[in-house]
């Protein structure tokens, strides 16, 4: 009896060892990230090493606001961005119905640096006077699709009520939607996707990234935080 004990104690305390090593592996593989605005200006290489000092992997730097402006400032951003080091370097682009698909497009893809390898993500968030037609959903589907045959990866950013907001409902979709990456904002403060069947909208099962923090400050400039697993 207490050798089959013992046996069963060794089993549990092996199992665990191997969770806890799984649980390890796991997350050295997750991966934290922040975005920045338009507003933010050019940031000084000295900025971007500050970031990789704080153990920042990937970036996303706002290149299209929703008037059509293009940032003046993405190209020596993202320029400066690779030269001390980031590999992953993505751009969002705040779009409005104000605009066509191809105009949208165009404008992002001729605002884009030679070699950029990143992805482009559709940043749709109410405000002001956008969002005026009727088929919004469709019309943030003809965008990623437009984008995606002019040659830029795309992936989609919003968050549960943000996507209520503009759509009308959270649960409004459309399955040419769902072959695109979702990023979903939670400022729970939670680096994980532990969140996310309470948070989920649109009809997309998993998320790809989270901002899970907005409104910080680190090295000086105002930021958001990311997380990836």
């Amino acid at each position: 009896y207490q050798r089959r004990v013992h046996g069963e104690q060794f089993k549990l305390g092996l199992m665990l060892k191997v969770i806890i090593v799984c649980l390890a592996i796991a997350s050295s593989f997750a991966k934290l990230g922040l975005d920045f605005s338009f507003y933010q200006g050019a940031i000084s290489e000295s900025t971007f090493k500050c970031f990789k000092d704080h153990k920042i992997d990937f970036l996303n730097i706002q290149i299209w606001e929703q008037d059509g402006s293009i940032n003046p400032h993405f190209k020596s951003n993202y320029e400066t961005a690779k030269k001390v080091g980031f590999s992953s370097v993505d751009t969002y682009a705040f779009v409005c119905d104000t605009f066509s698909a191809d105009h949208i497009c165009d404008g992002v893809k001729k605002a884009l640096p030679k070699g950029f390898d990143g992805s482009v993500w559709l940043d749709i968030e109410p405000s002001g006077d956008c969002w005026t037609k009727g088929d919004k959903v469709g019309f943030v589907a003809s965008v990623a699709e437009t984008c995606e045959k002019k040659g830029m990866k795309m992936g989609i950013y919003s968050s549960l009520g943000s996507w209520a907001g503009v759509m009308g409902s959270d649960s409004d979709s459309s399955s040419a939607l769902h072959k695109f990456p979702l990023w979903y904002a939670h400022y729970d403060g939670s680096a994980s996707f532990s969140d996310f069947s309470g948070m989920k909208f649109g009809g997309w099962t998993k998320p790809t990234w989270k901002q899970y923090a907005g409104d910080s400050s680190l090295c000086g400039v105002d930021v958001d935080l990311d997380y990836t697993a």
